[in-house]
């Protein structure tokens, strides 16, 4: 396994292009980690979106990791190394889920360095790429330093109503055709923010301490969680650049998820979170191979709070 910093220290001096990979606040906790990671090895970067036009000719290229090359109905990082990987310098592709995408591994070469987030996309890859250079590393989020986060940023429970209330309140306003949405509004999915908020009165006035936090997009099972289920990471989709709004999305999520003692889940991201805080995980499988194939490679052993559920 890689070791990141190593690596980042190595490879050379020069800016960096990021196009961290977008989605929810599990996603923006991905970017975190790699904004973090930027800073610690003292490197500068430009922050680009998966559909700039721009010349990438000779550039850093890094794009983010996630799970964007494991499933067909997402298209921003396959379209990205598309664009630039035969004119870039070099394209660092972040830990990734890998499955299909045969086509595209063939094409890419030597100037292109891929790291994989658990063991079954890295045989994956390695039985279809032709000259890459494939490496094994844990997903970004693991980097965070949890507690030094919120002991910075952390809000408070009254804080997270007050967030959460104004995300929904912007959301409505949003609604009124005379009113422009700004860039530093955290807008909040009316119906998330109002189950988001129920659940942690329910926590406040019945001391009831376990979060269902079951995913309910493509990605979702059988498994739906139970009444009152709080898709958490959709939550604060804040995005996941600039580095404020990609810090404010982890901190609210840690911060929410820090209120409760228990958490069952099938999304990737509230199970790291969650473990990096210490709680107690009932962890299921999401509707590929995803979850289990990353707890095994990063999480079994490791956090022994951490409990799997599923074939």
């Amino acid at each position: 396994m890689v070791n990141l910093q190593d690596y980042f220290e190595e490879i050379g001096e020069g800016p960096i292009l990021f196009c961290p990979n977008p989605g929810n606040a599990g996603d923006s906790a991905i970017a975190l980690g790699t904004f973090q990671l930027l800073d610690q090895v003292r490197r500068s970067c430009k922050v680009v979106r998966w559909d700039d036009d721009f010349d990438s000719t000779g550039k850093l290229l890094v794009y983010g990791g996630g799970g964007n090359l494991g499933s067909p109905k997402y298209e921003e990082a396959r379209h990205f190394i598309e664009q630039h990987h035969l004119r870039a310098d070099r394209m660092v592709i972040l830990p990734h889920t890998v499955r299909g995408n045969e086509d595209l591994l063939h094409q890419i070469g030597e100037n292109v360095d891929l790291f994989c987030r658990e063991r079954v996309s890295y045989d994956w890859v390695q039985k279809h790429v032709a000259s890459s250079n494939v490496h094994l590393a844990d997903d970004m989020a693991f980097r965070i330093d949890v507690e030094e986060l919120l002991d910075q940023y952390g809000r408070s429970k009254s804080e997270l109503v007050g967030r959460i209330g104004n995300g929904v309140w912007l959301s409505l306003l949003e609604r009124i055709p005379l009113r422009e949405a700004k860039t530093t509004d955290f807008q909040i999915n009316g119906r998330l923010g109002i189950t988001a908020l129920y659940q942690l009165m329910r926590c406040t006035v019945f001391q009831g301490r376990l979060l269902s936090a079951m995913r309910t997009d493509a990605e979702r099972t059988s498994q739906n969680g139970t009444l009152g289920n709080v898709d958490v990471s959709r939550v604060f989709e804040y995005g996941v650049h600039p580095f404020s709004h990609a810090r404010e999305a982890t901190v609210c999520l840690l911060a929410y998820l820090d209120q409760f003692d228990r958490i069952v889940t099938n999304r990737l991201h509230i199970g790291i979170l969650a473990a990096l805080l210490q709680k107690e995980v009932d962890f299921y499988p999401n509707n590929y191979f995803k979850n289990k194939a990353v707890y095994e490679f990063s999480m079994q052993g490791r956090f022994p709070h951490v409990h799997w559920h599923g074939n």
